[in-house]
């Protein structure tokens, strides 16, 4: 006796497999472009370390046909085992975390199958590992940054999420999902509370949402909730829990840490353990060795341009070529932040003269302290600086003497206190920077309150990887011009 489904049961398998299919496809197209890039990082790596040790080992060519399948093999494994293609909603800061972490492991996994399982393991190839591990850990993290930032600009990239609240939140995430594309989230619908409270019984509500989770083909439901009690929402993350692969739980409060927050199970309830990572010593000692790093680092190079920029300076207008600000430090101390100077001698008369001569561009100047076409740019090397950000290299003299970091929040001047109201005392607890998550944000097409918003959220979620995040950007704002004006 054969038994034969429904119609209806027929058509639900059907919807179900082309589900099924659907995901697998995004899967595919998300993952494979960037384990092709992570496969062509690997052998880059190690031909750039076979050509350093050619000088040391002339003789010696062969090594890097005999480790670059094992390592190859190796890395696929830690790769796909430790979560390197889980991005979906990730942060670039963790990112570059976790993919320095399987890095190392790779390689110390290479290294340790040539000693104990290689019998003819030479000094070279183990000087090769080991130079291919610096040369990786240098390499990689600005690959996987430039692959998702390129990824992210096409639409088939990423996983398909269907947002699911009430109009005004659920719009809201939408369009903060839609403006951070990095993440691996493609937006691709929108279910209302409205519509959902509508379906007069279960059997409806369960329809509706199968027939739309089917049809947009998402395979993440985020929830856009409000209510502050979680028992309000928990019989809805059980039921879209059954109707798409992953939920992701969104707050109506975008101001909560993020990055470096984890569940915990405390008794059967769930608690959020968030790190007060300014407060671990350490870190800081880490932090201001990081800078100290790079200003030596980078000296050489640094010295020369600064020398050329005052000159320039120096012959393009009269007055001093350094211009010096007074800014509010970590713990309320002030400071002179440095400057190449940008303007001319009479600055303050020429804005005053100009909003005077254009009182509609006054409430531009009282709103965000900038203009698009400032009379008091020093012509020619002045506006080259200032787009580039080279007036901002004297900073580096505030950098090694304590008073700035190489990554903060951007220094504020005493009469902007009132305008940071609650985030002020954030911003009081860090050492402001050169650069920031505002200048990789959009620097001046962001408003205000958005540059206050991202100072919060830095000094919230501050970590070692979330700097090593904003310099790799800051490299990339700079030479594209980002914001810059």
């Amino acid at each position: 006796m054969s038994i034969v489904a429904s119609p209806k049961e027929q058509g639900f398998d059907r919807r179900a497999s082309s589900r099924r299919r659907s995901e697998f496809l995004q899967t595919l197209l998300s993952v494979v472009p960037m384990m092709v890039a992570d496969g062509i990082t690997i052998v880059i790596a190690m031909a750039f370390a076979q050509v350093l040790l050619g000088a040391v080992f002339p003789d010696v060519h062969y090594a890097l046909s005999r480790q670059l399948l094992p390592l190859l093999a190796i890395a696929a494994v830690t790769f796909s085992f430790g979560g390197a293609y889980r991005i979906c909603g990730l942060h670039p800061s963790q990112e570059l975390r976790r993919i320095a972490l399987l890095d190392n492991t790779s390689m110390l996994l290479l290294l340790m199958t040539n000693l104990l399982f290689s019998e003819s393991s030479t000094p070279y190839e183990l000087s090769l590992i080991c130079v291919t591990l610096v040369s990786l850990n240098l390499i990689h993290p600005g690959v996987r940054l430039v692959s998702r930032t390129l990824l992210s600009t096409q639409s088939w990239w990423g996983w398909s999420v269907l947002v699911v609240g009430s109009d005004e939140h659920a719009q809201r995430v939408t369009r903060h999902i839609e403006k951070n594309a990095e993440l691996a989230m493609r937006p691709v619908g929108i279910l209302t509370s409205y519509e959902l409270h509508a379906a007069t019984t279960t059997h409806e509500r369960e329809q509706l949402a199968r027939d739309t989770v089917s049809a947009s083909h998402a395979s993440i439901v985020v929830m856009a909730v409000e209510d502050a009690d979680p028992t309000s929402y928990c019989s809805d993350i059980d039921f879209w829990s059954t109707q798409a692969q992953d939920v992701i739980i969104v707050p109506s409060d975008f101001q909560w840490p993020t990055l470096w927050t984890e569940a915990r199970d405390i008794g059967g309830i769930m608690g959020l353990h968030a790190r007060a990572k300014l407060l671990s010593q350490w870190r800081l000692v880490a932090k201001r060795l990081l800078d100290i790093g790079l200003v030596m680092l980078f000296a050489p190079l640094l010295i020369p341009v600064c020398l050329m920029i005052a000159t320039l300076v120096r012959l393009n207008s009269n007055g001093p070529v350094f211009f010096g600000h007074k800014r509010i430090g970590r713990s309320g101390r002030t400071f002179t932040a440095w400057k190449f100077r940008s303007m001319i001698p009479n600055a303050n008369e020429a804005l005053e003269k100009y909003l005077s001569d254009h009182p509609e561009l006054r409430e531009e100047w009282e709103r965000d302290h900038k203009l698009k076409d400032d009379p008091r740019i020093i012509p020619g090397i002045g506006h080259i600086i200032r787009k580039f950000s080279l007036d901002e290299l004297p900073q580096i003299w505030n950098v090694l003497r304590g008073d700035m970091s190489l990554v903060g929040p951007r220094p504020i001047v005493e009469s902007e206190i009132a305008k940071y109201c609650d985030v002020f005392p954030l911003y009081l607890k860090v050492t402001p920077g050169i650069t920031g998550l505002w200048q990789v944000s959009g620097r001046n097409n962001t408003t205000y309150q958005e540059r206050i918003t991202l100072d919060a959220f830095y000094v919230r979620n501050w970590s070692p990887w979330l700097d090593l995040y904003i310099l790799a950007r800051t490299i990339k704002t700079v030479l594209l011009r980002e914001g810059a004006y």
